[in-house]
């Protein structure tokens, strides 16, 4: 997940024009707005998901999350996660009826009305 970023609630002092996300067992997220020739970033944020396996993830541009569609795990079957920014923490997390099967993941952020909708 490539991600543009301009949001002073992240980072007060330094803008993020593009990062990087990728999860499986952990959800990682790097700033690849640097040169080519520096050396591999570390990360701003490595979360590791109790329970679970990531199959899709999205950007929430209006709250500065990470959205994680999670499959199995936990014994509470497949979920949607949301992984905050700010400090990696869970915000918020939708357990997905029995049987659902989470495929995939799809982002809208509606600003006029203040919500995020995941699909």
């Amino acid at each position: 997940l490539l991600c543009p970023s301009s949001s002073p609630r992240f980072a007060p002092t330094r803008r993020h024009n593009a990062m990087l996300a990728s999860a499986l067992r952990s959800l990682l997220l790097f700033d690849c707005d640097g040169p080519e020739a520096e050396a591999p970033p570390c990360p701003l944020l490595d979360v590791h998901l109790q329970g679970g396996t990531a199959v899709a993830l999205g950007w929430d541009a209006l709250n500065l999350r990470v959205a994680l569609a999670l499959a199995g795990g936990l014994g509470i079957g497949d979920r949607v996660a949301f992984i905050s920014m700010g400090g990696g923490e869970l915000q918020d997390e939708v357990v997905l009826p029995a049987g659902a099967g989470v495929t995939d993941l799809s982002i809208c952020c509606s600003p006029e009305e203040g919500t995020t909708l995941a699909a």
